[in-house]
């Protein structure tokens, strides 16, 4: 199931399984189809409660109508156990987050566009090195102070491979991400 954030909900209301989310003043509007089943206060992180109402993934579609997808780290972790065939027995997750300093000057946002195609090589380049599999998730657009920017996880046969195998991924990532990051200092 997915979750559409958009100013524009006319074009999603037919989608099946999908729910829109008005960005509101305070708070979250939650429609299904014409029926508004929720408000959230946007005190609360309006995506872990879809989530844990069992929707994986969410569209953001911005006013200049970028499209932006969004995955939970359950719903990472949930798709690699469904597919775990009784081989695998470690799990290991890595998020990483916009610092709030850089090089000594408070980050007041940053903006990162990385290559979809490329995180899908990486992601494919550890499955074959390291027989484990990897889901990477990784956030574009504006990101601010203690938001996230990557998930990562590594469903693995032991351990020492997913911690192994997780550090190879992050420093992959890190490495495309930072041909992209451009950092607003204040």
């Amino acid at each position: 199931m997915m979750v559409v954030f958009t100013r524009k909900p006319d074009v999603f209301r037919s989608c099946k399984g999908t729910v829109i989310v008005i960005d509101n003043k305070s708070y979250y509007d939650v429609f299904e189809g014409d029926r508004k089943i929720m408000s959230i206060s946007k005190e609360i992180n309006v995506l872990e409660v879809l989530a844990d109402l069992g929707f994986d993934k969410a569209v953001f579609k911005s006013d200049d109508e970028r499209v932006y997808e969004y995955e939970t780290l359950r719903s990472m972790v949930k798709d690699l156990k469904k597919k775990n065939i009784g081989r695998f027995g470690a799990i290991a997750a890595f998020i990483g987050i916009v610092k709030g300093f850089s090089r000594g000057k408070r980050v007041k946002r940053v903006f990162i566009d990385v290559d979809r195609k490329r995180i899908d090589e990486i992601e494919r380049e550890i499955q074959r090195d390291f027989g484990v599999m990897v889901k990477i998730h990784h956030n574009t657009g504006e990101l601010k102070p203690n938001e996230e920017i990557v998930y990562i996880v590594i469903m693995a046969e032991s351990r020492d491979l997913a911690l192994n195998s997780m550090r190879k991924a992050v420093e992959s990532i890190k490495e495309e991400h930072l041909k992209s990051l451009r950092e607003e200092i204040e």
